[in-house]
């Protein structure tokens, strides 16, 4: 029996999770005061189903609510929202039991989730631009729009994150209603941190609904130049090439560069700009030059004179000469060369003997071999008689 119960809670674990529900609202937004219509569809028989409503915060709008059946296998209910209703995202929930109407103990429970929005009115946030630098400033705007109601009224709170996560400014505005805003500026320092800064943004309307978003901006030096510093060893000629990236909205004139005193004899500026454009790059060559230059190390500074001040661009050269070759002994090749061509001599030598001995040789033997025949040929009186006898 036991078995039996196990087998079916699996197969009906198995036909609940192949079956697909659709939770749906007749439309995507809504306002507060509107009826939202909750649907609910689903292929097999349910029984006790009920919907609740969450709010963006999190709290429950609507509790176990029972819902309507509409059709064969469709459930539904209107609702009217508050017209208190927060700005967000609402979230349903259903509960079911799956099975005929009657009810009883063995039947799953089943459950669902859907969502829509309430929109109570939008909020744009923006910065007159994302990069500045000390001394400039910066302003930021809140715009609220869309309204439903003319007697709205929001508190804005924003605060200022520096890079090191220090809080550095906070201001509470309030706005009378909304499709109204503000701009608010702000003169960034000059003594203020490099680096990416954040501003945290909450409105709070009068109804108690709340909106949070932040914004991010960067401050620089007006002219970066990369890179900022140079280390180099150099042992003849080398080109070094900066860039030059101009962050503000107007032009940067170079005025002069001059080289301090110790690097005058090894530096010399090939290529340099004068005018940067606004939010542009430019760049700049320099030549070290090593040549005629005495070993050791030579510290000095390129100073750029612009508009915005004077940018240091720390060098630090170390000049080798260059490698010369040591006198080398090369006598040995010329033994080794004499010695090379005395074993070919002696080996032609070797050749040529053998040669004339073998030719000696076979010469010798066709000597010999003429000889013979020749014996044989001219034969004494008595050899003739002694043969033929």
């Amino acid at each position: 029996m036991k078995r039996l119960i196990i087998l079916s809670l699996f197969a009906l674990l198995i036909l609940s999770t192949s079956v697909k529900a659709d939770v749906t609202t007749d439309k995507t937004g809504y306002i507060p005061g509107e009826t939202v219509g909750i649907m609910l569809g689903y292929s097999q028989p349910l029984a006790d189903v009920k919907f609740s409503v969450i709010d963006p915060k999190g709290n429950m709008e609507i509790s176990g609510t029972p819902m309507n059946n509409i059709g064969s296998n469709r459930w539904g209910y209107n609702c009217t929202l508050s017209t208190r209703a927060l700005n967000g995202t609402y979230t349903i929930s259903i509960t079911a039991l799956q099975g005929e109407t009657v009810v009883n103990a063995s039947m799953p429970n089943l459950a669902f989730k859907g969502n829509f929005d309430v929109l109570v009115w939008n909020v744009n946030t923006y910065l007159s631009k994302s990069h500045f630098t000390p001394g400039e400033t910066m302003n930021l705007t809140v715009l609220v729009s869309d309204r439903y109601s003319d007697t709205l009224a929001f508190n804005v709170f924003y605060s200022i994150i520096d890079p090191q996560g220090n809080e550095i400014e906070a201001k509470n505005l309030t706005l009378t209603q909304v499709n109204n805003g503000f701009t608010d500026a702000y003169e960034i320092p000059a003594n203020y941190s490099f680096g990416v800064s954040t501003i945290n943004i909450m409105l709070v309307d009068s109804e108690g609904r709340t909106y949070n978003t932040s914004l991010s901006f960067s401050v620089s030096k007006a002219l970066i130049v990369t890179p900022d510093a140079i280390n180099e060893t150099v042992t003849d000629i080398t080109e070094k090439t900066f860039e030059f990236e101009n962050t503000k909205d107007s032009d940067i004139n170079i005025r002069n560069i001059e080289v301090s005193d110790g690097l005058k004899n090894l530096v010399l500026i090939v290529q340099r700009p004068y005018l940067i454009p606004s939010n542009s790059k430019a760049s700049m060559k320099i030549r070290l030059v090593a040549s005629n230059q005495a070993e050791g190390s030579y510290i000095g500074t390129i100073s750029i004179y612009t508009d915005e001040g004077t940018i240091p661009i720390y060098v630090n050269l170390k000049v080798m000469l260059p490698a010369t070759p040591e006198n080398i002994d090369y006598s040995y090749i010329i033994w080794y060369f004499a010695a090379g061509i005395a074993a070919v001599i002696i080996m032609l030598t070797v050749l040529r003997y053998r040669k004339i001995s073998k030719k000696k040789k076979e010469e010798k033997k066709k000597q010999e071999e003429k000889k013979k025949k020749e014996d044989n040929y001219y034969k004494s009186q008595e050899e003739y008689r002694t043969e033929y006898y």
